[in-house]
């Protein structure tokens, strides 16, 4: 059964558990989650433009990790960012809870305060797709994320 018919049986409300293998979302990201490429970043003093997140999926943890360009006043930075944590339930809303992350092998400091800025804002970037519009409606009715080896679980 593909990651497609999974997420649609899901969505449908046909089936109350989605469960996707590492294989199965880092594909279904490669596929669906382009960034955005906006000429007028250029003229930001400040850009980040991730590219497309690779997931590994450990007891307890998400792993993220995606190559990271950094538009500077002008200036361009690369390197990778990884963020490690978990899904949180905040009020009704499920969040990723960044536990610890770093560019490159420089840890961001603030703890997970500063990572969860970062992941904000490459979830902005990423929240034009449709995909993400099709998804998004879904998360409410969430009552449990389990992130096992190799595999996430997710039931309404």
């Amino acid at each position: 059964e593909s990651f497609i018919a999974k997420r649609d049986a899901f969505i449908s409300g046909q089936s109350p558990v989605l469960e996707f293998t590492e294989p199965e979302i880092n594909a279904w990201l490669r596929a669906n989650f382009t960034p955005v490429n906006d000429p007028s970043m250029n003229e930001r003093p400040f850009v980040l433009l991730p590219s497309v997140p690779k997931l590994s999926l450990q007891e307890g943890y998400l792993q993220i990790v995606m190559d990271l360009t950094i538009l500077l006043s002008g200036d361009q930075h690369t390197g990778i960012f990884t963020a490690k944590g978990n899904f949180q339930k905040i009020g009704d809303r499920w969040a990723f809870d960044t536990k610890e992350s770093a560019i490159a092998r420089a840890r961001i400091p603030g703890g997970g305060v500063v990572g969860n800025t970062f992941i904000d804002v490459f979830k902005s970037i990423f929240s034009a797709a449709p995909e993400f519009q099709e998804v998004s409606g879904v998360w409410e009715q969430v009552r449990d994320i389990e992130l096992l080896p190799g595999l996430i679980r997710i039931s309404k």
